[in-house]
């Protein structure tokens, strides 16, 4: 015999562990051989890994010949599966056909599973071949004898397969066919009953999936049973078909098919309607019974899967919109039954510009699938090249969609784009604002995120508030977050008012107009992270009519600057501002004034404050206690004058009344009148530097104001008003003339030019030699 000794190489695997290889010549008229080092020449060879072998073949093309069947085992604890697929695996012998088996054996009574990675497998008939010729076989070792699970090709809705104890994976491979590890897994499964679990995932929309119980056609063992559990999407309906099946003679029991699920719990035989039109996940099994003879138990069926609602079509008309997207966006893309058209194309988001109109369809999509949002740009530059720009506010509505959308608008975003230089004004048209703290929700769920130019946050607002407008330098924007249509029963209602003026300012203010019944919290910029660095912030607070309001720091974070000063000040219009720290941390005011807050350039830390307003009534004596001392004065007055007529006066040493006031030390009494809330920030005119400029002497006076009082200072808060319209001192009700006698009625003794006091107008007529006659009678009379 001819030897042709042709070296196909040294295979040297340290890599693969338990490893056996079998080569063995297929083709029964072919004489040639495999040789080793270690058995010689033959027609099959085996070997185990690790090793050290030279295999030569006889002929010169033996992969036409030779087979090779790689397998090893694999041993599963209660924790792990220790081997499986290794890179190395594909490099074995590429150009011959081969079988990869993997051996798995599991602890006793426990089960293994092998995951179907990537697209998943489609089960086949085991006479049929795959597209791709790469074949997976699953079979299990029973006492009864070896069982085939099934047949399965790459791409299908099968993600696992789950034995009990001991089984064996297959895998054949072509000539030249790679190998790819990553294609599935075999892992520790859960406790499963009877033979095996198939584990089939149904994805979004129609789809179906053909089975074959185990050992197909052929019956599989006796009071045994396979199980199929399936995972159907929300809002799709399953139906179960029965395609093909033989019965066994029973000795014992019955063959029974049972159904378990969330809303399913039935049994049924194989001739029996199966369920139809169901929804939710289910568990599908095929209990053998005690077989006598016959042909065995074997069963063919189909599970298909459908949508349960049909496209709802939506017309989307942006022709008259100016400015606007619109954005609908799956929330998962993976898992979400929703399913959205355009044009009859399936698309997972959806981009709509003003000016056009889009034809859309939708099914099984609601709020929990999709978010629609909005993106308004509104162009403030009408003003280019204009001395002064329209005094008139531009209202921020939401805009009318169609009704055919199945989701509302759930956020919206107003960009502003205004001249450089300028100052954008927005003002809620009624209610105001109030910031909403960190961690903090607003009732309603309506969210108004204001960001200036630069995409700085200046914080999150919630409706309903001491918030009355707010001041921003250039473009900004504006983020509206809410549930349902925003909050708002209508799209006339304005969410804000934005206007636009020429007035240069370098910083953002509030302005504040505390509620009596709660605080305003104020905190600066993107609270309770910190401010910009050189930034500015300022609030304009204006107490309440006939109301003063407590400021209190109660929280502030000042960093270590390189250049310049973190400061808090505050500053009645007017006035010499005062600073802010943690030492004089309150203060009390009764007229508007400003708060501000400029940040440094930090070196380390942030420069962050949280400042709470409250409201406060004025303390003034009570109009009751008024009107009570002035009518006692009027009433003792008019005892006096009946006295005097009556009466002989006496002449005695004259002194000074020592408490001739009627309002006691302390009482503070300021008079004001109704307050013009028109335009909150009429007073800011102007630039801003470190502090909003006041207004000039020379502007024309504003409308009538409530007239507060500056800061109190303690030490002056114990000194007597001033009456604001001045009177004759001698005409006033706590006047006390320095000529009256110390007497019992406090009669003049004195001649002078002074006389408040009248009896009447008979006794005024009266000649002056009378009086003095009287007097001089009255004196002997006293003495």
């Amino acid at each position: 015999m001819d030897w042709f000794a042709i070296l196909t190489g040294n295979v040297v695997m340290t890599d693969s562990p338990n490893t056996v290889i079998n080569i063995k010549n297929v083709e029964q008229t072919s004489n040639c051989t495999v040789c080793t080092n270690i058995s010689g020449c033959s027609s099959e060879t085996s070997f185990k890994l690790p090793a050290s072998i030279s295999v030569d073949f006889t002929c010169l093309q033996p992969q036409m010949v030779f087979t090779v069947e790689i397998s090893r085992e694999i041993v599963c604890t209660d924790l792990s599966c220790q081997g499986g697929v290794v890179p190395s695996d594909s490099s074995i012998y590429p150009e011959f056909n081969r079988t990869f088996n993997w051996d798995v054996k599991a602890q006793s009574g426990k089960a293994f599973q092998v995951d179907f990675l990537g697209s998943g497998m489609r089960q086949i008939l085991s006479s049929e071949t795959c597209p791709d010729q790469q074949t997976y076989t699953i079979v299990i070792y029973q006492r009864s004898g070896r069982v085939t699970i099934g047949t399965f090709c790459k791409d299908g809705l099968i993600r696992s397969v789950r034995l009990l104890y001991k089984g064996r994976l297959s895998l054949k491979l072509p000539g030249q066919a790679p190998m790819d590890p990553s294609a599935f897994d075999i892992t520790v499964g859960p406790d499963i009953k009877g033979l095996a679990e198939v584990a089939v995932q149904f994805p979004l929309g129609s789809s179906n999936v053909t089975l074959f119980s185990p050992n197909f056609p052929l019956g599989f063992p006796s009071n045994d049973l396979a199980t199929w559990s399936f995972s159907v999407p929300p809002k799709h309906n399953f139906t179960v078909v029965f395609l093909g099946s033989t019965a066994p003679q029973c000795q014992k029991k019955s063959v029974e098919v049972q159904y378990s699920g969330q809303n399913l719990g039935l049994s049924t035989s194989l001739s029996d309607p199966q369920p139809a039109l169901r929804q939710g996940d289910f568990k599908m099994s095929l209990v053998n019974c005690e077989v006598n003879g016959g042909s065995g138990l074997s069963l063919n069926f189909a599970v298909s899967v459908s949508r349960r609602s049909s496209p709802v079509p939506c017309l989307v008309d942006l022709q008259q919109e100016k400015d606007l997207t619109l954005y609908i966006k799956k929330k998962d893309s993976t898992y979400s039954p929703c399913e959205m058209k355009v044009d009859s194309i399936i698309q997972d988001g959806i981009t709509m510009q003003s000016g056009t109109q889009f034809n859309l369809s939708f099914q099984d999509c609601g709020s929990e699938d999709i978010m629609l949002t909005a993106i308004k740009s509104i162009d403030l530059r009408v003003c280019s090249g204009q001395k002064s720009c329209p005094a008139d506010e531009i209202p921020l509505t939401v805009p009318t969609l169609d009704q055919c959308l199945p989701v509302p608008l759930q956020t919206i975003t107003w960009n502003l784009q205004s001249l450089q230089g300028g100052t954008i004004e927005l003002r809620p048209p009624a209610g105001g604002l109030k910031q909403s703290l960190a961690g903090q929700e607003c009732g309603n769920r309506l969210f108004l995120t204001v960001r200036d130019g630069g995409g700085v946050p200046l914080g999150t607002f919630c409706p309903r508030g001491p918030l009355q407008g707010i001041k921003m330098p250039a473009n900004a924007s504006i983020v509206t977050t809410g549930a349902g249509s925003l909050g708002l029963s209508s799209t006339k209602e304005s969410l804000l008012n934005v206007s636009f003026s020429q007035e240069i300012t370098d910083a953002h203010v509030i302005a504040v107009v505390p509620e009596l019944d709660s605080p305003a919290w104020l905190v600066t910029p993107d609270w309770p992270a910190g401010m910009q660095p050189n930034a500015l912030m300022s609030w304009l607070v204006s107490p309440p009519p006939e109301h003063q309001v407590e400021l209190e720091l109660v929280n502030i974070s000042l960093p270590q600057c390189s250049l310049g000063k973190a400061v808090i000040t505050a500053q009645v219009l007017g006035l010499k501002e005062q600073e802010l720290n943690q030492e004089t941390h309150r203060l009390t005011a009764m007229e508007t004034f400003y708060l501000n807050a400029t940040n440094c350039s930090p070196s380390r830390g942030d420069f962050s404050m949280q400042a709470k307003v409250t409201v406060q009534r004025k303390k003034t004596l009570d109009l009751t206690i008024i009107l009570s001392v002035v009518g006692a004065v009027l009433l003792l007055s008019v005892l006096v004058v009946v006295a005097v007529c009556v009466m002989k006066r006496r002449k005695k040493k004259s002194i000074n009344n020592p408490n001739g006031n009627m309002f006691t030390p302390g009482t503070v009494f300021h008079g004001g009148h109704d307050v013009n809330d028109s335009h909150m920030f009429d007073s800011m005119k102007g630039s801003y530097h470190n502090l909003p400029a006041q207004p000039s002497s020379s502007q024309s006076p504003e409308p009538a104001m409530e007239t507060f009082q500056p800061f109190l200072d303690p030490s002056q808060a114990a000194k007597p008003g001033r009456p604001r319209t001045p009177i004759l001192r001698q005409d006033s009700l706590a006047y006390t003339d320095p000529r009256m006698m110390d007497n019992e009625l406090n009669t003049f003794k004195s001649d002078g030019d002074m006389g408040p006091f009248s009896c009447s107008l008979m006794e005024l007529e009266r000649e002056p030699e009378a009086y003095e006659e009287e007097e001089t009678d009255s004196g002997a009379e006293f003495d």
